[in-house]
């Protein structure tokens, strides 16, 4: 009977490991000397490796090389308390795209008081809060699109008559006539007025999408040479890390162009605040996937506040001098971008850069 109870308890291990090992997401098992006391074959993955090689390691070294546990981890009240715990965890990887990660941990019942143990559950949730994140933003732009539409239509009439008037004062009056520098500053207003509104009339067209398929690379190199001139004037340097052999994007070439030179222009005039070396970095590369081209636009500027970022993709948002911009430059990338089924997201920090990563779906998967 001993033995038929041993391998019945050996039969039920091997399956509960076999059901966690068929779960997609990292698991394992920690003390409350924060050892590995099982772990799933996902997460042994993860790090190439096999889960007998990890069981007896600390996971803070385990996982992340470090010498003591990590300051994020609420796991030491799961295994103190005996209560259930959930945190998120994000952080930037090499190719500077966000990873962010919902993690759980749950105390597993013991008659021993002196014996804590805790399951730990890495949840991905990346591609979740990014489509969560351009689902809300689409909805924003596309209200805002139908007001910009009407306001600058109501706008667009007096506006002329406006600017009309002006130049025609300045016809018949002489400039040392000591009101024409006024008239002079009302037709400046006036074009200034005229350029946000067709500003507003380009964000809110629905304008007709001709869709090819070419490499993007090329046309980033296309926009590249248009804007060669003014990034060498600005001492910015291009490093270049396109990918060969990418599989083609069905796109609308010129709406796509324009997207890089709105992006390529923004990195220059970012630029200009940095005394030392001014660099923009161009990478392509195919998803792990294989289903989308993804092309990083990254310059070494100062980079951007969380609050910024929060609104860098809305109309008449902009973080340039009063004058120099109308804030609806990335607001249309953004609407292009969407019109390809792709997206668009930017990583940012103070000090560190900005990176804009724009995700298209190879051809054939044209959202």
């Amino acid at each position: 009977r001993i033995r038929m109870r041993q391998r019945q308890l050996l039969e039920n291990r091997n399956t509960l490991q076999a059901l966690i090992d068929g779960i997609p997401n990292p698991i394992y098992t920690i003390n409350d000397a924060w050892q590995l006391v099982a772990i799933n074959t996902s997460k042994a993955d993860e790090l190439e490796t096999t889960p007998d090689k990890l069981v007896n390691q600390v996971c803070y070294r385990a996982f992340f090389q470090r010498e003591a546990p990590c300051e994020h981890c609420l796991a030491a009240h799961t295994l103190n308390r005996k209560e259930a715990q959930g945190w998120t965890v994000a952080w930037t990887a090499e190719d500077h795209l966000t990873r962010e990660w919902d993690v759980n941990a749950y105390p597993i019942p013991s008659r021993e008081a002196s014996s804590a143990r805790a399951v730990i559950v890495w949840q991905d949730r990346t591609e979740e809060r990014r489509l969560e994140s351009s689902l809300l933003q689409a909805g924003k732009l596309a209200a805002i699109g139908q007001l910009a539409a009407g306001v600058a239509h109501e706008i667009n009439n007096p506006l002329t008559a406006v600017n009309a008037n002006a130049e025609m004062l300045k016809m018949f009056m002489s400039p040392d006539d000591e009101n024409y520098e006024s008239v002079e500053l009302i037709a400046l207003a006036g074009e200034r007025a005229a350029k946000v509104v067709r500003g507003l009339l380009d964000f809110a067209r629905q304008e007709q999408y001709a869709f090819t398929p070419d490499d993007v690379n090329r046309s980033i190199q296309q926009s590249l040479d248009l804007v060669q001139y003014q990034l060498q004037q600005a001492n910015v340097a291009i490093i270049s890390n396109m990918s060969d052999d990418l599989p083609l994007v069905t796109a609308s070439w010129e709406h796509l162009k324009s997207v890089w030179l709105n992006l390529l222009v923004n990195a220059r005039d970012t630029l200009q605040d940095v005394s030392g070396e001014r660099q923009i970095e161009i990478n392509t590369r195919l998803s792990d996937d294989e289903q989308q081209v993804i092309v990083l636009i990254r310059d070494n500027g100062q980079g951007m506040s969380e609050a910024e970022l929060a609104h860098i993709f809305e109309p008449f948002y902009t973080t340039k001098d009063p004058g120099k911009g109308t804030g609806l430059g990335l607001a249309t990338c953004h609407r292009i971008i969407e019109q390809h089924g792709g997206e668009i997201n930017v990583v940012s920090a103070p000090g560190e850069g900005t990176t804009f990563i724009v995700r298209l779906p190879v051809e054939g998967i044209v959202g």
